[in-house]
C-alpha cells in the first residue's frame, strides 16, 4: 500500500494521485493524532512531508503531478473526520502553489455527500457515476 514503492521507476508526462486518507481515518474520527500525522504527510508550509518528497521525486523524472485532493464522503459529511482533510488541502494548495508542475484538484467541486449516486455501497468510495465525474475533471487537465 506505499504509494511511494508503487512508483519506482514511473517515468510518464503526468502522473495522477491521490493519498493520506488512510492516515488520516487510522487515527480515528476524534483524530487525537491528527497534527502529527498531517506533518508527516505535508508540512504547514506545504515544503516538507512524505506527499511534497515523493510529488519532488516525481518532478525531477519529468512527470508534471494532478494531486486530487478528496471529496467528502456521507459517511464523514457533518463529522470531526472532515477537518483534517481540510486542512490536508491548503497544505497541498502550498505545495502546489510553488510549483506549476503541480496542479491540485478538489474533487469536492464535483461531489455532493448528500448525492448517494456518486458513492458506492460503502459510502466512501466513488461509485461508477462518481468515478465518471472524477475522470471529466482530470481529462482536461491532461490534454490540454
Amino acid at each position: 500500500m506505499n504509494i511511494p514503492s508503487q512508483l519506482n521507476g514511473v517515468v510518464a508526462d503526468w502522473v495522477v494521485l491521490n493519498g493520506g486518507a488512510n492516515d488520516l481515518s487510522g487515527s480515528g474520527c476524534g483524530c487525537r493524532v491528527c497534527d502529527s500525522v498531517l506533518d508527516r504527510l505535508i508540512s504547514e508550509s506545504g515544503m516538507r512531508g512524505a506527499i511534497p518528497e515523493l510529488v519532488a521525486e516525481l518532478r525531477r523524472r519529468g512527470s508534471r503531478v494532478v494531486w486530487l485532493d478528496y471529496y467528502t464522503s456521507p459517511r464523514y459529511a457533518g463529522t470531526s473526520c472532515v477537518a483534517p482533510y481540510r486542512i490536508l488541502k491548503e497544505r497541498l494548495d502550498r505545495m502546489a502553489a510553488a510549483d506549476q508542475g503541480v496542479i491540485v484538484l478538489d474533487l469536492d467541486s464535483v461531489f455532493q455527500s448528500d448525492d448517494l449516486s456518486l458513492f458506492s455501497r460503502d459510502r466512501v468510495h466513488p461509485s461508477r457515476q462518481g468515478s465518471g465525474r472524477i475522470a471529466d475533471l482530470v481529462a482536461p487537465v491532461l490534454i490540454r
